[in-house]
């Protein structure tokens, strides 16, 4: 064989080996950040929160909204029409154990002190994702459609877990 026959065969034949290698021994594994594991550092004052180490939600908070145990995305701000986007998205395919908390339905001033206070919820953000340790996992903005994206990935990631 000359050596064009030899390269030939190599340029077709390699990456098929390395990609039967990698199929069998490699391990596809994405994760989605932890946020706050070392604490608050960015707080609003007005807040009085001060966490060393990783910062969880507070079981106050969980009970005004009834979370049971699981991941849960906390949203606020959205109309209605956003809003019944969202749930007919999420049920189409919707994920077992996610639970659905709308901020906007807590009583009087309560849901911006949990929104600035307890999910550190900034502009532009309207949306949270937590875990079912207590943990924020993601911050997103729902009116564009990459962060919807993005949490559609995200949500399929942490409930796999």
């Amino acid at each position: 064989m000359n050596k064009k026959s030899i390269l030939l065969v190599l340029a077709f034949v390699l990456p098929g080996l390395i990609f039967i290698f990698l199929k069998i021994f490699g391990n596809n594994q994405f994760d989605i950040p932890v946020y706050y594991k070392d604490g608050l550092n960015d707080a609003p004052t007005e807040c009085h929160r001060s966490s060393k180490g990783q910062y969880y939600l507070s079981d106050s908070v969980l009970n005004k909204v009834k979370w049971t145990k699981g991941a849960a995305l906390w949203i606020s701000g959205l109309t209605s029409d956003e809003k019944k986007e969202l749930i007919r998205g999420l049920e189409s395919g919707k994920p077992v154990g996610l639970q659905l908390i709308n901020l906007d339905s807590l009583s009087g001033g309560v849901w911006e002190n949990v929104k600035a206070c307890d999910l550190l919820m900034k502009k532009p953000w309207n949306a949270v994702l937590t875990d079912d340790q207590k943990r924020i996992r993601g911050y997103y903005s729902l009116s564009s459609r990459e962060e919807l994206d993005r949490l559609e990935i995200e949500l399929e990631i942490l409930l796999k877990k």
